[in-house]
């Protein structure tokens, strides 16, 4: 106990003498060595940072999917990248990384791998009802609703309704 508390001591005093901005630091003690990895920190893009931002907006109980995710940040083609963004940042950014489906509005993992199971296990918790198959019905969890989805308006183009005349 005494040792280890003298280890985390070292080990942060380490860490403080060695990291910098913009980098990061990992220190381990393994048995009588000390390995000190240095890496550059990412910055996010804004297209990674609209994904996040909009992923922490879904609410317990909706779902959204990769391709909504990439049109509401204003990139429709970009559903690869948001699969991309969840599966490297939801654990850094605590995001609800289980809330988003496939354009079918299903569970994109194999139905026999451990991630479907904990994404199915994850948004029955939340309160969405899940088939065997990991099919979730959009017309009843979709967030936002389509409504939500309007395209954006073209600088130049009006946009109103024609009037009727009676």
């Amino acid at each position: 106990s005494q040792r280890r508390d003298h280890f985390m001591k070292l080990r942060k005093s380490i860490k403080n003498i060695f990291c910098e901005s913009r980098t990061a630091t990992t220190i381990t003690i393994w048995g009588k060595f000390l390995l000190i990895k240095r890496s550059k920190v990412q910055e996010l893009t804004p297209f990674s940072k609209a994904v996040i931002q909009l992923v922490l907006k879904i609410p317990s109980g909706k779902v959204a999917t990769y391709g909504q995710i990439a049109k509401l940040t204003g990139r429709p083609n970009a559903s690869r990248g948001v699969v991309w963004i969840l599966s490297s940042s939801s654990k850094a950014h605590q995001l609800p990384w289980h809330r988003v489906l496939n354009s079918k509005g299903q569970i994109a993992f194999p139905a026999s791998s451990k991630n479907f199971r904990e994404q199915k296990r994850l948004l029955i918790q939340d309160g969405v009802e899940v088939t065997d198959k990991g099919l979730i019905d959009l017309k009843i969890y979709q967030w936002p609703k389509k409504l939500g989805m309007r395209p954006r308006k073209t600088p130049g183009k009006p946009n109103h309704k024609p009037q009727m005349f009676g």
